[in-house]
């Protein structure tokens, strides 16, 4: 992996963690990738500005019970000059308003599987198919791309 260290936030691998199950063996691969690195923590430092990043993202409500591991990746994205990758609609907006971010630095699975076929990665056949998985999966793709998945939406 080309890019700098930290690629990922601790409370993220926590979710992946917690997803990991016979019927969901796309969580255990996740976690077997060496090259995501050691998951960034949030330093008691830091708290009160993830804090306030958290709070933002449960439209204020104190204290925030949901959206962590995108407030840490919100956070780290920051922090960092980072890129924010969600296919969370609501944290995808609230990053896109970030003057630290905006909508330069801030990307969904779509973003991710267009870029590996700009590289030559994977072909946009296999990108659309990995797009449709992921739907397969329950997972939900941005609303922007709903229902447009082919090969050439990734060319």
């Amino acid at each position: 992996a080309h890019l700098e260290e930290p690629r990922w936030a601790e409370e993220v691998k926590r979710e992946i963690k917690r997803g990991v199950s016979p019927l969901n063996p796309h969580c255990k691969r996740v976690l077997e990738q060496s090259w995501l690195g050691v998951p960034f923590e949030i330093s008691p430092h830091d708290q009160k500005a993830f804090l306030f990043i958290w709070i933002g993202l449960n439209e204020g409500r104190r204290p925030p019970d949901q959206h962590r591991g995108e407030a840490e990746s919100i956070f780290l994205a920051e922090s960092f000059d980072g890129v924010f990758a969600t296919d969370d609609n609501g944290a995808y907006d609230f990053a896109c308003n970030r003057p630290k971010l905006g909508s330069a630095r801030v990307i969904d699975s779509i973003d991710v599987l267009r870029e590996a076929v700009a590289m030559g990665e994977i072909s946009a056949l296999e990108a659309s198919d990995i797009a449709i998985a992921i739907e397969a999966a329950e997972r939900s793709l941005r609303p922007p791309h709903r229902g447009k998945i082919s090969p050439s939406y990734f060319q």
